[in-house]
């Protein structure tokens, strides 16, 4: 089950060519512009860090963009690593860590940061989404089957 925001998107989509400002839709991958390709870029209505109702990833949703969340998504887990900091010279080293590591709180499912990705796309798609496509025969496909099977999103894997 997701929580979905009510009313419009926190943040526009601009292309960084021509300035064009759109609403997205969730689908919207790049301008209809006629020139060069060029990133599009989100621009968020307010600022804000972090959710306290949420923990993981979706702590996040106010700078991601998202109008959909899903309850108990892992996020990445910062710890500071002291005895690497010491052994290189750095009394204030912090790592970032994305993968399985209980001990420290890291449960993402696949073991990859592309659990990351996985569940910000399905958190942008419309209500109602086409089939997705996912062209990977990696951690990408194995983050994609896992998310979209799970918030069951049609997805069809293609193995390049």
């Amino acid at each position: 089950m997701s929580r979905v925001r009510p009313g419009a998107r926190h943040y526009t989509v601009v292309c960084s060519s021509c300035g064009t400002r759109y609403e997205d839709d969730g689908l919207l991958l790049d301008c209809p512009g006629r020139h060069e390709p060029a990133f599009l870029r989100t621009e968020y209505d307010g600022i804000g860090t972090h959710t306290g109702e949420m923990s993981g990833l979706f702590r996040h949703a106010p700078l991601l963009p998202v109008v959909r969340t899903f309850p108990d998504v892992a996020g990445p887990v910062v710890h500071h690593a002291e005895r690497l900091g010491r052994r290189i010279g750095l009394d204030r080293l912090w790592v970032a860590f994305n993968g399985h590591w209980p001990e420290r709180g890291a449960r993402l499912p696949t073991c990859t940061f592309k659990d990351l990705e996985a569940y910000t796309v399905l958190g942008r798609l419309p209500a109602e989404p086409p089939v997705l496509v996912i062209p990977s025969a990696g951690n990408t496909a194995a983050a994609f089957a896992w998310a979209a099977t799970l918030h069951r999103v049609p997805c069809l894997l293609v193995v390049p």
